[in-house]
């Protein structure tokens, strides 16, 4: 082998080295985001406080069940439209029920 062929040689083992080291920092970037949006998830949900949901229940047929006057005072819409929005959201699958929280609140 010729002079220009080692160089030519170590540059391309050079050149190779630096890619595999920026794959590896990416990498590393990637699983470092992993887990810390892991960890601030993790940390939300131990933190979250957990209102008793009859409470919540109670405060929205408060709402929509006395008179139209505070129900318009509070949701903007009157009894009637606020009952066919929440039907339409939920027959059209746009919104549903997870178990915390119902459709009305």
């Amino acid at each position: 082998m010729d002079d220009m062929d080692q160089e030519d040689l170590i540059f391309f083992l050079f050149w190779q080295l630096f890619h595999l080291q920026r794959l590896y920092l990416l990498a590393m970037d990637s699983v470092m985001h992993f887990m810390a949006e892991y960890q601030y998830n993790r940390r939300l949900l131990s933190n979250r406080i957990f209102i008793n949901p009859t409470s919540n229940v109670d405060y929205i047929n408060g709402l929509i069940s006395y008179n139209d006057t505070e129900c318009i005072a509070q949701l903007r819409m009157d009894r009637r439209t606020f009952i066919i929005l929440c039907e339409l959201l939920r027959n059209t699958w746009r919104l549903k029920t997870d178990g915390l929280v119902c459709i009305e609140e």
